[in-house]
């Protein structure tokens, strides 16, 4: 819980940081970050924060990495986009809908959790494909379609 705690305080400063060289490219409505739906809580902690200490508000839409990608090309306003996979970064970068200076600024890692009693026993190593082990399993994830 601990080390939780120290990752969260890690991340908070550095989008904290990110959020005061953004101060430069705010309008009047605050910087507008389009961020991976799983970032909705910090970020909302991250703003209230911002405020306290006198930086632009932030104006925060949240859904899947892919949409806001997609929203993005398509025009939407963001001055920040903060994705939960690099790959809809490049997306973008390649289609030049964002500057090709993006940079990784943190990085999670996948949980695979099963109930008690499955004899399901898998690393993250490459050593085998998840859907050999599952067999006929099933596997619930976030859309699958993104």
């Amino acid at each position: 819980m601990a080390r939780r705690g120290l990752h969260f305080l890690v991340a908070l400063l550095a989008v904290t940081l990110f959020l005061r060289a953004a101060s430069s490219i705010a309008g009047e409505n605050g910087v507008r970050v389009y961020a991976a739906a799983s970032l909705a809580p910090a970020f909302g902690e991250i703003s209230e924060l911002a405020e306290k200490l006198g930086l632009p508000g932030c104006v925060c839409v949240h859904a899947a990495s892919s949409t806001l990608a997609r929203q993005i090309e398509r025009g939407a306003p963001a001055d920040i986009y903060i994705s939960a996979n690099a790959k809809w970064v490049d997306y973008l970068a390649s289609r030049g809908a964002i500057g090709e200076d993006h940079r990784e600024m943190a990085r999670g890692r996948l949980a695979l959790i099963a109930p008690l009693n499955s004899l399901i026993a898998y690393r993250f190593d490459g050593a085998r494909s998840l859907g050999n082990v599952l067999g006929n399993d099933w596997l619930a994830l976030a859309d699958p379609d993104h």
